[in-house]
Order: C-alpha cells, then structure tokens, then sequence
C-alpha cells in the first residue's frame, strides 16, 4: 500500500482587493504570492508536493530533507496540499491520513515559509504539522532605504526544551563576547515566529548568536555571515540532525528565493578531498589555494603523482570565518612539465566534506564538486551517487539512470532512484536499511550497462555512502565504485 500522507488545506484564506466603479459592479482581484516548502521530518524520505481539488493534481515538485522547494505562486483558489513519500506510487484510491485544522494564508507580493516538522517512524499514523512563517521584508519599501536588512526568525527545533534569544551583532563589533549586546529577539518557543527585524548597518555581516532565553550561555554561534540588503529573508532554528559537534542547533537561511544551512562555528572545521578519475593519467597532481597569502602551509597538496581511481585523504581546514573558498587545481605531471589541466572553486563550510573529482583525459579533463555527509538520519541510510563517466566523443557521453533496488523487484515494476545522470552530475537519495542491489542503466531502459550481475550491498541506518560512476580503462565500459562510507 501507498504510504500517503495528505494534508488537507480546505480553509485558505486569501486577501480579496475589490474595486467598485460609479455603476456599483464590483471587480474583485484575488491576493496573490508565494509558498516555499521546507521539509524538517527526519525520519522521511524525499516528499512530493501536490496542490489537489477536486477535479486535478498539479505537483509542486519534490522537496529533500532540510532542504527548500522552489517557490510556488499560488492564487486565490482553495486547493489541498498532499505530501507524499516519493518513494511510493500514488494513486487517488490510495488511504489517507487526513490531519484537520491545518492551513496557511496566501498574502499579497509576499513570500511564506511553510516548515513541515514531526514523526514519521510508522506512515500510517504519521504526525505531521505545518509552521507558517512570514519572510522578513519591508512593507513600505520606496527604494531609498540602504543598508537595511529585514528578516524573520522562525523556531522550528521541536526537541530544544528552552526559549531562546536571537543575538544579531555587527562583525565589526564582535569581540567574542555578549557583554554590551542586546537580542533582537527574546523568549521564542518553538513553533514561534518574530516579528520582522530591521537592522542598519552599512557592512552587511553578522555573528548570530542563540542564548536560553535571560542567559548568555551560547547555544548556537554562526560565525560572520551575511545578510542581505531590501531581500526577504528568514532564518530557520533547527535540530542539527547531522549531529556534528556539540551545538543541538542548526540554523537554515532563507533569501532570494534560495536557502542554506548554517553550522556552528565554535571551533568546528570542514574538509575536502579529491579524486582521480582521469582515465590515462599516470602522474596527477591536485593543489587546493585559499589565496592567503599569510597562510604558510598554502597552497595545500591533495593528490601528488597519482593514478586513476586514486583518492586522497579529507584536507581538513579550521574555519577562520564561515565558509573558506579554494581554487583547485590538477596538473599533469607525466611529462615532468607539471601543466595545469583544469581547476574548479570550491567553497568549504564547516561540518561538510566535499569531494573534488577531475575526470576525462587528460587531453579534456572536467571537474566537478560534491557535497558528501549529506542529510544525515538515525533513521535512514543516505546514498550520494556522481555519474564522472566522460567520454571525448561526442557519442559516448550518456546520461544513466542508478536503480537501488530490493532482490524481488523487477526494474519494470519500479522507477529510477536517480534519473537521467548526465556526466558532471550528482544526487542524494535516502532509504530505510537493509539489504538492496544497485545497478546503473542507460536512461530510459532496463539494461543494466554496469554492474550485472547487481552489487548487492547492506545500506545501514544513519551511514552515508558516495557511489561514483566512472569509465573502466582497463576492460571498457564502467564502473560503479563506492569511494565513500561513513557512519
């Protein structure tokens, strides 16, 4: 049986503006703007959106764990929101679990956060609830107002058991310490939303601070960040379900239409590595440059004369700020010349691990940056997959799809957990533990180009796994190989 969840939105109210002429006809103009969807259910894996009447479905599109819809126009018509596993078929016939009293406004050329948080250990009885957050922004905006930013800040972390106060300080103020600041916000319990903040100041980056509510006891510090100037924007309170270090709070950005998470800065550090997929490489060598030119270990040496299928150990940098940009670069060194073939920025947060893959020849070599570690879960196993199969030849670069699968299912009874994989490309996809098969197709057959039979393998809850598709030098073909596994 489907395992449907349907969230049944009867009730929209919507802001009606009526203009009447000098012959008494009403015209009336319905409330117009925009939903953007975050999924914050652990314990879920990736949802479909559909706004449904009676008479059609129309999908909004699926949405990750702790990441961010695309925006959706809505106008004033009544229309129920399902949420759906994606990993199940829908059907209309399918049970429901209706949750009733649950709705959300539509305003006027403003954008909504619509959070979805609670329990889905067992679909059937699941426990979903919806937080309705009003971005920040200006309501009498003329254009004349520089250097102010505007936000909301919206409490979502169902299992932090205290209020909390927001501290925004100006960088430039900072000194490591809240004596002399005061929170913008105070006393937010989950569930809560503040008021819009208006902040002024003309360098545009902060420390965000959180504090139990009356204490300065720092529950979660941001590090310098940036806000920015006239956009609509929120910040979200989240449980750190990546579990990396020892603050229980992640705090997730939302501004122009767009998101990002923010990890704790306090003395936690993020790493990179890189991976040789050039196929007729004999001596590769790969440098990561901040460009400081203070820093005295820099540029720092990643891969040094290495061979196809050769990955280097996680470069780990400690966070000066909050995020670190580095060109990376390959050389071919097999002649002795050390020739730059191709480079790649990549920006490192803290409590992420990148991985930098070079693949081709060396002749045309391509790069590509994935983020790894991706929305941890106790109680799903998350599984990366990067397709850096690249053939010079026009005719050979394919696009994949990665079937992951149980024994028993048959590909024509299932769809693709990653679709039309075209080279440089990656995805992320979670699954409940337990014993699978993973095989790779041509896009749109049930072929298996690699391997055959299937890799069986054992995903574990609460493990994240990279699987990399890749060109096999030796035999033909491709390989699919497993270049990252951690709990």
């Amino acid at each position: 049986m489907s395992r449907t969840i349907q969230l049944l939105l009867v009730s929209l109210m919507f802001t009606l503006l009526a203009a009447c002429s000098n012959d008494d006809d009403s015209k009336v103009a319905p409330a117009n703007g925009t939903v953007t969807f975050f999924h914050n259910v652990e314990n879920a894996s990736v949802l479909q959106l559909n706004a449904v009447n009676t008479t059609s479905r129309n999908s909004y599109g699926t949405v990750d764990f702790q990441l961010f819809s695309d925006p959706v126009f809505l106008s004033a018509v009544s229309w129920g929101l399902e949420v759906v596993d994606n990993k199940d078929t829908l059907t209309v016939a399918d049970d429901v679990t209706v949750l009733e009293g649950v709705s959300f406004s539509v305003t006027s050329n403003r954008n909504r956060l619509v959070v979805l948080t609670g329990d889905y250990t067992t679909p059937e009885t699941a426990d979903l609830q919806l937080h309705e957050i009003p971005v920040g922004y200006d309501p009498d905006f003329l254009g004349d107002d520089s250097h102010l930013q505007y936000l909301t800040v919206g409490h979502v972390h169902k299992d932090l058991a205290v209020n909390v106060d927001v501290y925004l300080i100006p960088a430039a103020d900072y000194a490591g310490t809240l004596a002399g600041h005061l929170p913008q916000v105070t006393d937010l319990a989950f569930g809560a939303t503040s008021d819009t903040v208006v902040l002024d100041n003309v360098d545009p980056f902060y420390y965000m601070i959180l504090t139990e509510t009356g204490t300065t006891t720092e529950l979660f510090n941001s590090g310098e960040v940036e806000l920015k100037d006239y956009l609509q924007q929120s910040l979200l309170l989240s449980p750190n379900y990546a579990g990396v270090g020892s603050s229980a709070v992640t705090v997730f950005y939302y501004g122009n239409s767009s998101g990002t998470a923010w990890q704790d800065q306090s003395g936690f550090v993020g790493s990179m590595r890189a991976y040789n997929a050039v196929t007729d490489s004999v001596d590769l060598d790969v440098m990561a440059d901040n460009g400081d030119a203070g820093d005295v270990n820099n540029p720092y040496q990643l891969l040094d004369n290495t061979a196809f299928g050769d990955l280097s150990p996680a470069f780990v940098t400690d966070m000066t700020a909050n995020s670190n940009t580095y060109s990376v670069i390959a050389y071919n060194d097999s002649d002795g010349t050390n020739t730059p073939i191709r480079s790649i920025f990549a920006d490192i947060w803290a409590a992420e691990q990148w991985t930098v893959i070079f693949y081709g020849r060396t002749t045309d070599t391509r790069a590509m940056r994935v983020l790894e570690d991706f929305n941890a879960s106790t109680t799903r196993a998350s599984v990366t997959v990067s397709n850096a199969a690249y053939f010079a030849d026009v005719d050979d670069i394919k696009a994949f799809d990665v079937y992951v699968k149980k024994s028993t299912e048959s590909l024509a009874s299932i769809e693709p957990a990653f679709a039309a994989m075209r080279p440089g490309s990656y995805g992320h996809n979670r699954f409940v533990g337990g014993d699978y098969q993973i095989l790779v197709t041509e896009a749109g057959t049930d072929v298996s180009v690699y391997p055959f039979p299937p890799l069986n393998k054992t995903l574990v809850n609460g493990t994240n796994y990279h699987y990399l598709i890749v060109e096999d030098p030796l035999n033909g073909g491709y390989q699919l190989q497993l270049i990252h596994e951690s709990p």
